[in-house]
């Protein structure tokens, strides 16, 4: 009894833990939209903000893609991959600039 009881304790543990580690911190980014296709075909959307680069990735990606050149904000999970910013876009609006 006392085995099962230490056993239902990990996994409670184990899944609070998954849990705090899927709930990341979302970021609002700014920045104009460049749009880069290689010989092959693949397609790199990336959102210059400032002195950073940060290459977009998710669903929203393709949105993002149909406003290159445009400014716009982005709001998605930040992380570096492969010594590059990436935001996992989750919305994107176009900034109107006058």
């Amino acid at each position: 009894m006392k085995a099962v009881k230490v056993g239902l304790a990990v996994c409670a543990l184990f899944v609070m833990f998954s849990a705090v580690s899927l709930a990341e911190d979302k970021t609002t980014v700014q920045g104009k939209v460049s749009v880069a296709k290689s010989e092959e075909g693949k397609v790199t959307v990336t959102l210059t903000a400032g002195e950073v680069k940060y290459v977009v990735a998710g669903e929203k990606a393709k949105d993002v893609e149909k406003m290159d050149g445009k400014t716009v904000k982005v709001v998605g999970v930040v992380k570096e991959e492969g010594g590059k910013e990436v935001i996992t876009a989750e919305s994107v609006e176009e900034v109107k600039t006058e």
